[in-house]
């Protein structure tokens, strides 16, 4: 039993180390990116960043789920303000297609609303909190209908009332824990790009939002998911990796935001929100919102 122990932490070790190494080389590769100084032959998209941190590989492998990740609202204890804190997550095996729809509607909708164009001209990015519901409505209408087939959405919402109940409780190790236990139950059991008929996928890559998590916690992540997904009941042959960004680098994670921010407002009861959850519903995991306690799941 203890030389499994010791196995098992050793394990977690050797991962968390690799991840370390894999998000630096994607860090770089990133800033390589935004400087301009990859040429046109590897300038491409987050595939090519993504590829060159998979071991030995030339190629992209489809068995490989991009997961990009961001969230809305906030853990606290203060609930009566803010009752919900939601993490959304885009699960796909073709980032590049799904990566270049979204920029393409987008660029629309800054075209069509003034306000919008500035935003994205001056901050790189629009945050969707900076956006009505029926703004938002065109883009998840054109991206459902013409490359539904490509993503996945995950929903966690969060209730505050739970963080009033424990003071001691730190929001990276929590947001670290919902994202293992969606991964471990909705993923696992329900997802559409989790292949049930090989048990795993190759590698697990996730981009995460980088200005809520502190400099000092996002090594633990990759480190955790690896120990409680990874070690005895595998959710994936290779690795899962992490990679933490600026959302301005990544369109993805700005689709993230957009559609946390989504459900955090339907969540709250506002009425302009219901046809887009409506909307996204198709593309839900499980059909359901992933709700924290448990005894919140939610149906929608």
């Amino acid at each position: 039993m203890q030389q499994k122990s010791r196995a098992a932490k050793q394990g977690v070790e050797c991962s968390e180390r690799a991840i370390r190494q894999v998000g630096d080389k994607m860090a770089e590769k990133w800033d390589d990116k935004m400087d301009g100084k990859m040429d046109n032959k590897t300038e491409s998209t987050i595939e090519d960043i993504i590829e060159s941190t998979t071991q030995g590989r030339q190629e992209i492998s489809l068995s490989d789920v991009y997961v990009f990740v961001d969230e809305s609202g906030s853990i606290t204890e203060h609930y009566e303000r803010d009752r919900y804190f939601i993490i959304c997550l885009i699960f796909t095996k073709d980032p590049k297609k799904l990566n270049r729809a979204f920029r393409a509607e987008n660029a629309k909708l800054a075209k069509k609303y003034t306000k919008l164009g500035k935003m994205l001209n001056e901050n790189r990015e629009i945050k969707g909190s900076d956006m009505t519901e029926p703004q938002k409505f065109e883009l998840y209408k054109n991206m459902t209908e013409k490359c539904g087939k490509l993503f996945e959405i995950g929903i966690i919402a969060f209730d505050n009332q739970y963080a009033a109940t424990q003071p001691s409780l730190v929001k990276a190790r929590c947001f670290n824990y919902l994202i293992q236990e969606y991964m471990g139950d909705f993923f696992r059991n329900h997802c559409r790009f989790f292949d049930r008929k090989k048990t795993f996928c190759q590698n697990i890559n996730f981009m995460i939002d980088e200005r809520n998590v502190k400099t000092n916690e996002k090594n633990y992540l990759g480190a955790y998911l690896t120990g409680h997904l990874n070690t005895f009941e595998p959710i994936c042959v290779n690795s899962i990796n992490i990679t933490y960004q600026d959302s301005k680098n990544s369109s993805l994670v700005q689709f993230a935001d957009y559609i946390a921010n989504t459900f955090l407002r339907n969540m709250r009861k506002l009425k302009e929100s219901g046809q887009n959850v409506k909307l996204l519903r198709k593309n839900l995991c499980n059909k359901r919102i992933f709700g924290f306690p448990r005894e919140y799941d939610l149906h929608i």
